[in-house]
C-alpha cells in the first residue's frame, strides 16, 4: 500500500531509514524532533503497521516533540464496510495528535503536508498524522504542483502590563523560586534563564524534561523534581512565597504535587496561556517568546536579592545529594554512583538518552547536566523502549556525536531488534 510513495522517495533528497518495527520508527522520529526542533517523519502501512506507530506518536504528543506520521490506507471504495486490514486510523490517531487528515485528492497534498508540519512544530509542538489511501496514492499528481513555502511561527511579544505586574511580584517576594520546564529548552532560552536567575539570585528547580535548562554548575541550580514525592520540599517550595513557572507543562509535573492546597502565588511565563487547574492559578501570565519575556523581566526587575534571602542553598542541596550516593561493592556496581560518575566521563556536548524504568528516578536525581538538549527523558507518556531507537536517530543526525543510551532489561528487550 506504500509502494507508490516509496517509489517517489527513491528519486528524492529524502533520506529513508528502514527499521525492524514501526514502533521504533515512531520513537526515532520523536527523538529527531526533540533534538532538531523540526518534525521527524515516520511511515507505516495500513492496519497493524499503523497501530504499531501508536505508542511513539502518543509519546510525541504528550512530550511535545514535533512529529509527522504518514500511514497508508485501503482503497476508499472499501472503507464503508468490513475489509481486510481496515481500521479507522483517523479515529484511532485523533486523541494522540494535534491534527490529522486523509488525502482524498492529489490536489490537496501541498496544503495537507504544509499544515501537518506547521502544526507539529508550532507551540506546543507534538504529533500530526496524514493518511494516504492506496487508490489516491496511485493517481497522477499535477507536475506543476510545488510544496508550499515554510513559514516559521513565533509567539507574540509579551505585553508590557503583564511584564510590569510580574516584575512587581518578583521584587516584593522574599523567597521566590523558579520552576523551569521543557519549554525553556524547546525555545532555546536556557542562557536567558541562567542570566535572569543568577543576576536576581533566584534559585531554579527543573522538571525532569527540563533538565539542562540551567547548568548544574550554576549557584542557582538546585534540583530536578517531578518523580520522587517529597522533592519539592527539599527544593524549598514549602518556604517559598512565589513560584515563577517558566516553560512549565502539567504533563511534566502535576501542580497538585507541589501546590496541594492551591494557595501558592504563581507567575506563569510561557509561549501559551496557562492550563486550567484548581492547583495552578497564576496571579499573572506573561505570554510570548520565553526568551523575550525573560529579557523584558530582567530589564524591569532591578533589585537583586542578597544570598541570605535566596533559600534553599544550592551548595547544601548538592551536598545532600552526594551524601545519598552509595559506593560500589566488590561484586556489584551502585547504580546511583554510576550515574554520578558518568558525568565525569562524558563531555558537556555528549548526549544521554534514558529509557523508562526505576533507573529514571536515579537519573533525574543524580545525573548532572551542563547544557540543554544533552539529555532526553520521556516523562509525559513515559513509554519503555524509546532509548535505543532514539540513540540510533541521534547518531544518524550527527555521527560524530557521542551518544549513550540508558535502559533497563525490559526497555532494552523491547527495542533490541533494531
Amino acid at each position: 500500500e506504500n509502494l507508490e510513495l516509496m517509489d517517489a522517495l527513491r528519486g528524492s533528497s529524502v533520506r529513508f531509514v528502514l527499521t525492524r518495527h514501526e514502533g521504533a520508527a515512531a520513537f526515532m522520529a520523536d527523538v529527531h524532533g526533540r533534538l532538531s526542533g523540526r518534525a521527524g517523519v515516520c511511515l507505516a502501512t495500513l492496519g497493524p503497521g499503523a497501530t504499531n506507530l501508536v505508542t511513539g506518536v502518543a509519546d510525541a504528543f504528550l512530550d511535545r516533540a514535533p512529529l509527522v506520521a504518514i500511514t497508508a490506507q485501503a482503497n476508499l471504495s472499501k472503507i464503508h464496510r468490513e475489509s481486510h486490514q481496515y481500521v479507522d486510523i483517523l479515529q484511532l490517531f485523533g486523541p494522540i495528535t494535534k491534527w490529522n487528515a486523509r488525502v482524498e485528492s492529489p490536489d490537496v497534498v501541498p496544503e495537507i503536508v504544509r499544515k501537518a508540519f506547521k502544526l507539529a512544530e508550532a507551540e506546543k509542538p507534538g504529533s500530526t498524522h496524514i493518511e494516504l489511501p492506496e487508490n489516491v496514492a496511485e493517481e497522477e499528481a499535477d507536475p506543476k504542483q510545488k510544496p508550499l513555502p515554510r513559514e516559521p511561527v513565533s509567539a507574540p511579544t509579551p505585553s508590557r502590563a503583564s511584564v510590569e505586574q510580574a516584575a512587581l511580584l518578583i521584587e516584593k517576594a522574599v523567597r521566590p523560586v523558579i520552576l523551569s520546564g521543557n519549554g525553556v529548552i524547546r525555545n532555546g532560552s536556557s542562557a536567558e534563564l541562567t542570566q535572569f536567575a543568577e543576576r536576581l539570585q533566584i534559585p531554579v528547580v527543573t522538571t525532569v524534561m527540563g533538565k539542562g535548562a540551567i547548568p548544574w554548575t550554576s549557584p542557582m541550580s538546585l534540583l530536578t523534581i517531578g518523580i520522587l514525592p517529597r522533592d519539592h520540599e527539599i527544593a524549598g517550595f514549602e518556604d517559598s512565597d512565589l513560584v515563577v513557572c517558566i516553560g512549565y507543562d502539567f504533563v511534566e509535573y502535576d501542580p497538585r504535587s507541589w501546590n496541594p492546597r492551591g494557595d501558592r502565588r504563581i507567575v506563569h511565563v510561557d509561549a501559551l496561556p496557562a492550563e486550567i487547574s484548581a492547583h495552578y492559578l497564576p496571579e499573572v501570565e506573561v505570554i510570548g517568546e520565553i526568551r523575550e519575556s525573560l529579557q523584558a523581566l530582567g530589564q524591569r526587575v532591578r533589585t537583586a536579592r542578597t544570598s541570605l534571602r535566596s533559600v534553599p542553598s544550592s551548595t547544601a542541596i548538592k551536598k545532600r545529594l552526594e551524601s545519598e550516593l552509595g559506593e560500589h561493592g566488590e561484586e556489584l556496581l551502585n547504580p546511583q554512583r554510576v550515574l554520578w560518575d558518568l558525568r565525569e566521563i562524558l563531555e558537556p556536548d555528549d548526549l544521554l538518552i534514558s529509557d523508562v524504568g526505576a533507573h529514571k528516578l536515579w537519573l533525574s536525581r543524580f545525573f548532572r547536566v551542563v547544557k540543554p538538549k544533552t539529555i532526553i527523558i520521556s516523562n509525559g507518556l513515559s513509554p519503555m523502549g524509546i532509548a535505543l531507537p532514539g540513540g540510533i536517530a541521534a547518531k544518524l543526525m550527527n555521527p560524530d556525536r557521542r551518544v549513550v543510551t540508558l535502559s533497563g532489561d525490559g526497555g532494552f528487550l523491547m527495542s533490541v531488534h533494531e
